[in-house]
């Protein structure tokens, strides 16, 4: 089977829609399927080719950026050409850019279509809608059509293979690993906040503060800088390719409220966040309220006393850290994107098999 992969990262939308759809592409992999991408803007461009994967650059749709004109159609037109081209089985979309005339419009190029969504924006004609958050039985797709198959919830979050089944930890007494982990986008300047909040507390409880770096930001010289003039408390980690790995060496963590969350999860990291974007806004809130994460707010109001007050709570109860790593550990095994691979290649072999006997 021949699956193509509609997805997009940049500086703007950040990668969270290309680290979740290479995540779904290595499992079909795995399981014996031919994946494509179709993508445009750097740097999900550059990451996507890195991982091995045949890409085919979406050219004339929707510019980047905020503030940019929003054109569904211009887009739409794009990946029609492309599926024109080439024989597609199924084509899997990520992306927020698309209204319901896309879906419409590449139906007749594809054997099965799916949608990996987030916020149930509006109903389309799909064969598979695909939401691995916490709260996707919240947002009701009873809305969709019936024929619709739903694979809602955190069984079906996709996570790369390295959060697999992850180890199982200890929760350690004292912090001595803080990660902070604030998205794929440019987080340079919210990285600075983040570390000067929290810098008199690292000097004087001795805790390393592993911060993960965009490999681009306008604010690369400061975090150089502060780097540089606290080497023991500071550590810059830019173009991480073990992202479970270096959780695994931290005992607590700040993150943004998207796909690092349930990575945290996974590996039983107890964790802060962050809201980045509205999107995150469910997600962060449900969390919240199964004691699986401590809220910080948003960034656009984070305030560096509260930031410093509220980590320092966190940091003098382990048992509130345990309690997050096992429930983490319990709602995310890291196997949700073999079973999305395993679900679609069950619906698109029924679709084919139906299209042979008429």
């Amino acid at each position: 089977m021949k699956i193509a992969i509609r997805a997009d990262g940049s500086l703007f939308i950040g990668m969270g829609h290309v680290m979740r759809m290479l995540a779904l592409a290595k499992a079909l992999q795995r399981i014996g399927h031919e994946v494509v991408f179709l993508s445009r803007f750097e740097p999900g461009l550059s990451r996507i080719r890195q991982q091995g994967f045949d890409v085919r650059e979406v050219v004339g749709g929707l510019p980047d950026g905020a503030n940019k004109d929003y054109e569904p159609a211009a887009d739409t037109d794009a990946v029609c050409r492309i599926l024109a081209t080439e024989k597609i089985d199924c084509l899997v979309t990520d992306s927020y850019r698309v209204d319901p005339m896309y879906f419409q419009q590449i139906r007749s190029f594809v054997t099965a279509s799916f949608y990996i969504d987030d916020l149930n924006r509006f109903p389309v004609k799909v064969d598979g809608v695909i939401n691995g958050n916490i709260n996707a039985v919240d947002l009701c797709y009873d809305n969709w059509p019936a024929a619709t198959h739903r694979w809602l919830g955190c069984r079906y979050n996709l996570l790369r293979q390295e959060f697999a089944d992850a180890p199982e930890r200890l929760t350690a007494e004292t912090v001595r690993n803080l990660l902070i982990v604030a998205g794929g986008g440019d987080a340079g300047q919210l990285l600075v906040l983040l570390i000067n909040s929290l810098l008199k507390q690292a000097v004087a409880k001795q805790i390393v503060l592993q911060i993960v770096a965009p490999i681009h930001s306008v604010a690369d010289q400061e975090l150089t800088t502060l780097a540089s003039s606290y080497p023991e408390q500071i550590k810059l980690h830019r173009g991480v390719t073990e992202m479970a790995e270096l959780m695994q060496q931290c005992d607590l963590a700040i993150s943004a409220g998207g796909s690092t969350l349930y990575e945290l999860c996974a590996t039983g990291v107890p964790r802060l966040s962050i809201v980045l974007a509205a999107n995150q806004q469910g997600i962060v809130a449900a969390m919240e309220r199964q004691e699986l994460v401590v809220p910080l707010g948003s960034a656009a109001e984070l305030q560096p006393t509260l930031v410093a007050a509220t980590v320092s709570c966190l940091l003098n109860d382990w048992g509130k850290r345990d309690r997050m790593n096992r429930l983490g550990r319990k709602l995310v095994d890291g196997q949700g994107a073999l079973r999305v691979a395993h679900k679609m290649q069950e619906l698109v072999a029924a679709a084919e098999g139906g299209q042979q006997g008429e």
